[in-house]
């Protein structure tokens, strides 16, 4: 079992990598020009990852632009689930698995002053 969970932690740390090439391209595109909205929404408060491996609008936090906001948090989110998707197909392992062990990495990466969610509560790192 442990090995396994390091060879998962192994195929996560590639993520997109892993898809089809083509469709890989678009997705490692996409998810690369999003880092830099993603950094500043979070530095902002205005979203965190929660204990599911996916980005969440914090609750209560004031966004510039709430729409825009919302918009990279479920474009972000799809490219994510069709990651974790064809990860958790290959190994043969729920999806909620591999999502579970990408948020385990994506908190320990955090920065001091992001959200974090864990067990339904929101915390800054």
């Amino acid at each position: 079992m442990r090995k396994k969970n390091v060879f998962l932690a192994a195929l996560l740390l590639s993520g997109a990598l892993l898809l089809p090439t083509l469709h890989a391209q678009d997705i490692r595109t996409r998810m690369k020009q999003r880092i830099p909205q993603i950094i500043q929404l979070k530095k902002a408060g205005t979203v965190g990852e929660n204990e599911k491996g996916y980005l969440e609008l914090v609750p209560g936090a004031k966004a510039a632009d709430p729409a825009k906001a919302a918009e990279v948090v479920k474009a972000e989110n799809a490219d994510r689930t069709t990651v974790y998707t064809f990860i958790a197909k290959k190994e043969n392992v729920a999806v909620e698995t591999v999502g579970a062990m990408r948020a385990a990495k994506l908190a320990k990466l955090a920065k001091p002053g992001e959200y974090i969610r864990k067990d339904g509560m929101w915390t800054k790192k």
